[in-house]
């Protein structure tokens, strides 16, 4: 996954894990549409635990993973 789709992976998951987030409905489905997208077209090149945790939305334990990945 390139750097580019990693931001935008990481900037989708933080703004759907933060209660303080104001999302229009539109915009919370955008990001929901480019998470699964992302699974669709790059799921073989996520790592298991990231591909397993947005395959089932848990997009906290997702962000973690990603955040853990990147130190």
């Amino acid at each position: 996954m390139d750097l580019t789709k990693e931001n935008q992976l990481k900037h989708c998951l933080q703004m759907l894990v933060d209660p303080t987030a104001e999302m229009t409905q539109v915009q919370l489905v955008d990001n929901l549409q480019f998470l699964d997208t992302l699974v669709k077209e790059e799921g073989e090149a996520l790592p298991p635990k990231l591909k397993h945790y947005l395959e089932k939305r848990s997009y906290v334990k997702a962000l973690s993973c990603l955040d853990a990945s990147q130190e």
